[in-house]
């Protein structure tokens, strides 16, 4: 059917991508979310530092979010300091995590510089002027673990080569396409942003009344989004007559075998995205978060895998 064209089509142009062909994309507003997928501790807190060479420029603000705290795979909409230029300068993401109530409402710069008991604080890559502002749908999600913690397991948890008290916490940074989806069509993209699942697929089986299951994605390595463009399909194409009962499973591109079933139903209640999201025009970001599944730590304190739903982003007409 409609799926299996747009799909093919769109695996294509993502393994061509690869090769060095560029897909060009529309301008639109710019767009900039941070994710946080960090699984070994339940929540965070985030400083936006602004940053100049090798150290804070000097502009103090508050952790976010504020007056709470940023749990597992919850969004944030950052906001930066007053006299902070974000299309021109620099700024560094810190996490907080540990005794979250011992932040109060002190500023980031003194608790960098002097964190609370029971808080450790984890410096993450800078990012550069313009990186919140040019004309993109930018997602920044938080990856890996802070490290420090009980975990039974943190090769599985955190993935290889990670020290066990520093832990291994970066930010992947993908831009999501804006490319209008072909009339009629749904639109799907996947983003690996698990350190312990360094190359997976995404298959795609419709329910009951459905085709046959779909290739969505390919090859995607950590901090990958793919395909680009989208894979498209009709929605009856896509997942079935009962749309909550489509299933998306990950599978080890690198070592064989499924990794993890998510069925759509839960995985856009967790998301808290609703059905009617879902229909001609309109895409969807699968965003797959936190240890290898089946693993011993998958349970307390480590928090399970999961597949974040985000709506795609879209131009206005």
């Amino acid at each position: 059917g409609g799926a299996g064209g747009g799909g093919q089509a769109g695996a294509g142009a993502a393994g061509a991508a690869g090769g060095g062909i560029n897909v060009l994309e529309p301008d639109g507003p710019p767009e900039f979310r941070l994710l946080n997928g960090v699984p070994d501790v339940p929540s965070l807190k985030v400083c936006l530092v602004p940053w100049s060479g090798a150290a804070p420029a000097g502009l103090d603000s508050k952790p976010l979010p504020e007056g709470k705290e940023l749990l597992y795979s919850e969004v944030l909409y950052p906001s930066f300091p007053p006299g902070f230029a974000p299309e021109n300068d620099s700024f560094r993401p810190f996490l907080l995590s540990g005794s979250l109530g011992a932040v109060g409402d002190k500023g980031c710069l003194e608790l960098l510089e002097k964190p609370p008991e029971g808080v450790k604080v984890t410096g993450l890559p800078v990012l550069p002027g313009g990186a919140t502002t040019a004309p993109r749908s930018r997602l920044a999600i938080v990856a890996g673990c802070v490290g420090g913690g009980a975990v039974p397991d943190v090769v599985s948890a955190c993935g290889t080569g990670v020290d066990p008290v520093a832990g291994n916490a970066t930010l992947v940074l993908v831009e999501l396409s804006r490319i209008a989806p072909p009339a009629g069509q749904f639109g799907l993209q996947v983003v690996n942003a698990s350190t312990a699942m360094p190359l997976v697929s995404m298959q795609l089986f419709p329910s009951l009344g459905g085709g046959a299951s779909l290739l969505v994605a390919s090859g995607v390595s950590l901090g990958k989004i793919a395909p680009r463009p989208p894979f498209w399909g009709t929605v009856a194409d896509l997942f079935g007559e009962n749309l909550p009962g489509a299933r998306f499973q990950v599978n080890d591109a690198q070592n064989g075998g499924v990794l993890q079933p998510f069925e759509v139903g839960p995985t856009l209640a967790e998301s808290g995205v609703g059905v009617d999201k879902i229909g001609p025009g309109r895409g969807a970001v699968l965003v797959l978060l936190g240890p290898r599944p089946g693993s011993p730590v998958d349970a307390a304190p480590v928090t399970p895998p999961r597949l974040r739903w985000l709506e795609a982003p879209t131009l206005a007409p």
